[in-house]
C-alpha cells in the first residue's frame, strides 16, 4: 500500500506540475504525509515517568502476568476469560516482542512496572498498549490493563499519557481512541480524564461473554492533544517537530524512530 501511494502522488506532480501555488501546496502535503506513513517507531529502553517504569516484557515476568490474568476481576470486561500459567506464558512470549511500531496492524505494548524501594525487582502491575490501525488515516487504538491492588492511583491514566504521547508527538498519529464496554466504569471515566470524548455509544452491538453488550468509543485528535499538554505532565522527555525537547529526560535510545523500507503491505 505504501508503495502505491508514493507511485500516486508522483504521478499527480508529473501531471499538474505546473499548477498554481495553492495545488503546489497540497501536493507537497501529501508527500510529507506518505513519508510520515514510512516510519518506524521502536522501544529499546524503559521509559521512566515520575512513580513507574514503563517496558518492554521480558520471561521474568511470567509470576506478576499470571496474577493478572488470572484475576476474575481483571477479564471481566476483557475478550479473553482467565488464562492458566501455560496460557500466559505463551501471550508473554508474543508480548515481549511487540515493541515495534512499523505498520498498520502493528502493536506495541509495554509492561507496568513498579519500583520498589527497597531494591527488589520492580513489580508488573498491568499494561498499556498502542495499536497501528491504520496507515491512511493515520488512526490508533490505545489500551490498558492494570491490577486491581492499584487502582485508583492515578497509575493508569500517567501510563497511557506517556503511550499518547508517543502515538502523537513520535509516530505523528491524527488521532487515537479506545473502547470499552460501557459497564466499565472506571475505563470510561480514565479515557475522559486523559482528555478523551465519547465519540459513540453502540447498543448491543456485539456479544460479549454470552450476552449482548454495549460499547463505547472513546477519541482524541493529535491538535487536542498536543494543546492540552504543552507543559510536560509525565515526566518523560519528548521530542518536538523541529527537534526541540520538552519535558524531563529520556533514556539516551529509549524511543528509535528510522524510515522503514517502503515495502508494500497491501
Amino acid at each position: 500500500m505504501r508503495g502505491n501511494s508514493r507511485g500516486v502522488f508522483m504521478a499527480s506532480i508529473r501531471e499538474i506540475g505546473h499548477a498554481g501555488h495553492e495545488t503546489m501546496t497540497y501536493l507537497f502535503i501529501s508527500i510529507l504525509l506518505v513519508e510520515r506513513e514510512m516510519m518506524t517507531l521502536t522501544i529499546t529502553s524503559p521509559l521512566t515517568t515520575e512513580r513507574l517504569v514503563l517496558r518492554p516484557f521480558s520471561s521474568d515476568d511470567l509470576d506478576d502476568l499470571y496474577t493478572i490474568h488470572s484475576s476474575p476481576e481483571v477479564v471481566r470486561y476483557l475478550y479473553w476469560d482467565v488464562r492458566s500459567r501455560d496460557e500466559v506464558e505463551e501471550v508473554l512470549r508474543h508480548k515481549s516482542r511487540q515493541t515495534i511500531l512499523a505498520t498498520e496492524g502493528d502493536r506495541l505494548v509495554l509492561a507496568i512496572t513498579a519500583p520498589r524501594p527497597d531494591g527488589i525487582r520492580s513489580r508488573v502491575i498491568g499494561e498499556v498498549s498502542l495499536w497501528w490501525r491504520s496507515v491512511e488515516h493515520s488512526q490508533g487504538e490505545i489500551g490498558f490493563v492494570l491490577h486491581p491492588d492499584y487502582h485508583g492511583k492515578g497509575f493508569a491514566r500517567e501510563s497511557a499519557t506517556v503511550v499518547l504521547d508517543l502515538a502523537f508527538r513520535k509516530l505523528g498519529l491524527h488521532r487515537v481512541y479506545g473502547r470499552t464496554d460501557a459497564r466499565n466504569t472506571a475505563s470510561a471515566a480514565l479515557m475522559r480524564r486523559l482528555g478523551m470524548r465519547q465519540e459513540a455509544h453502540f447498543i448491543q452491538n456485539e456479544v460479549f461473554k454470552g450476552e449482548w453488550g454495549d460499547e463505547l468509543v472513546f477519541a482524541i485528535l493529535q491538535h487536542e492533544w498536543l494543546v492540552q499538554h504543552h507543559n510536560d505532565t509525565t515526566g518523560l522527555r519528548v521530542i518536538d517537530d523541529r527537534g526541540r525537547g520538552i519535558g524531563g529526560p529520556l533514556p539516551p535510545g529509549a524511543v528509535s524512530e528510522s524510515e522503514s523500507p517502503g515495502a508494500s503491505h497491501d
